[in-house]
């Protein structure tokens, strides 16, 4: 007896020989690793500004409720004042590029290369945003990290189509 896709069944003697598969092209381990990486973070972050968008009119009420805390963990009470002060369209908008982040993630680690472009577009952006919105000065540091996730996503690009 032959081996059949239906069956799950083995041939009977071994010089029959099961038909013959393409080998399965894996992830790279490091583009998961980076990828999950990106969930945590950008989704999240894209949870969080969601909340922050859905929950807009009771923001000054939850910063001010929550001032002393945020002070004990090195944030400023002023800080917390201007989160409360910023337009919704702010915080929306930040939802929306932290979602096509994690989609970029998403899209990347199913090997399509759109997914990349799309993930480095929107970091561009989170890194513009808050220099526009809130005049924030701009954030070398997060420049830096942005640019290593960036970086290290490109060098799986030739494996993505």
């Amino acid at each position: 007896m032959n081996y059949t896709e239906d069956e799950n069944t083995f041939p009977e003697t071994p010089n029959e020989s099961l038909p013959e598969r393409a080998p399965e092209e894996g992830r790279p381990g490091w583009l998961i690793f980076l990828c999950i990486l990106t969930f945590i973070g950008s989704g999240l972050s894209c949870i969080g500004y969601f909340f922050f968008t859905a929950f807009y009119a009771y923001l000054p009420d939850i910063f001010e409720n929550t001032r002393e805390m945020m002070e004990q963990y090195g944030a400023s009470a002023e800080s917390a004042a201007a989160m409360a002060l910023q337009p919704k369209a702010y915080y929306l908008l930040l939802t929306l590029l932290f979602a096509a982040s994690v989609t970029g993630a998403a899209l990347m680690l199913a090997l399509r290369k759109i997914g990349f472009h799309l993930y480095t577009i929107a970091q561009a952006c989170l890194l513009v945003v808050p220099v526009l919105f809130v005049h924030q000065a701009f954030s070398f540091g997060d420049l830096l990290f942005t640019f290593a996730f960036v970086t290290l996503y490109a060098t799986f690009l030739k494996q993505m189509h």
